[in-house]
């Protein structure tokens, strides 16, 4: 191919899934446990050690992708004479498709015979993941870059994105709501409806009690949202495979034969959402939600 596509690693991608679509990535940096990682598709940490730690009490930070890091791999690939597209992680969740941006113009200037295409997706974990798998298939069937480009950019406005986590704890570290609205909730089990909107970023849009009926609302909002295609629907979960299948199997039951999907959470964005969160991912009609 004479261009690589590439993304970073909040697209919850295991390292196998980059090497069979033949994706690059850059890995966001995790600092947990007293040590330090990349997020690499779940080579340098281990699911289950992850989350079980997690479960047991401990907390994680991440860091973002550094100009720096874009440059040098932007660089390698511009020095073997491919060109770029770059499908990075939202911006209203990170500044790391910022430092994709910098770096890209930076050296579109040093090879303007090449092309360097950086798109803010604002998606995130499955939803990231699923507008680059699509987009693989795209490349490794010979379309060209400026084609998958704009496929892309039109199903990124549409990729809709739904989600409840297990307790808000998580949430409330990381400043998405205040302690007291955590304490509270805890104690009467009230469960977030989180989704992310045409900004990429997360908005809380409904609260329901108990665990089952969270699930069944993120279904439902799937039931009112999702095109008339046969598009894939994707489920992300961290530590959570039971109610990932679930809910996999309301789908199937309303829409057979649609493909499906289930992975897990990478720990970029599992350490600020917890485990027992489940997520839907799917192209709608539009990203705005009435």
């Amino acid at each position: 191919m004479s261009y690589v596509l590439m993304s970073d690693s909040c697209c919850d991608l295991l390292a196998e899934e980059y090497r069979a679509l033949d994706l690059q990535f850059v890995p966001l940096t995790v600092h947990f446990s007293g040590r330090e990682f990349a997020d690499d598709g779940w080579v340098s940490c281990s699911i289950d050690d992850f989350y079980r730690q997690m479960r047991a009490g401990e907390t994680g930070t991440t860091s973002q992708v550094s100009p720096e890091t874009f440059l040098t791999a932007f660089r390698k690939y511009a020095a073997a004479g491919q060109s770029v597209l770059y499908l990075g992680f939202s911006s209203g969740l990170s500044g790391t498709y910022e430092s994709a941006a910098h770096a890209r113009a930076i050296v579109a200037a040093e090879y303007p015979s090449l092309r360097f295409d950086a798109l803010d997706t604002r998606c995130a974990s499955g939803g990231q993941g699923l507008l680059l798998h699509m987009a693989a298939h795209m490349r490794l069937a010979g379309k060209p870059q400026e084609e998958v480009l704009a496929f892309a950019r039109d199903a990124s406005i549409r990729m809709q994105h739904w989600v409840t986590v297990g307790n808000l704890t998580h949430l409330r570290k990381g400043g998405r709501i205040s302690a007291a609205s955590a304490f509270l909730g805890t104690i009467i089990d009230i469960k977030p409806i989180i989704y992310v909107n045409e900004q990429g970023k997360l908005i809380p849009v409904e609260k329901v009690k108990g665990r089952k009926r969270a699930m069944r609302r993120v279904f439902e909002h799937f039931m009112e949202q999702k095109d008339l295609s046969d598009s894939p629907v994707w489920f992300i979960h961290s530590d959570c495979a039971a109610d990932a299948r679930e809910m996999e199997g309301w789908v199937k039951q309303a829409c057979p034969g649609r493909p499906t999907h289930i992975g897990s959470l990478g720990p970029v964005i599992g350490s600020h959402t917890g485990p027992d969160t489940v997520a839907v991912f799917f192209l709608g009609k539009s990203r705005m939600v009435d």
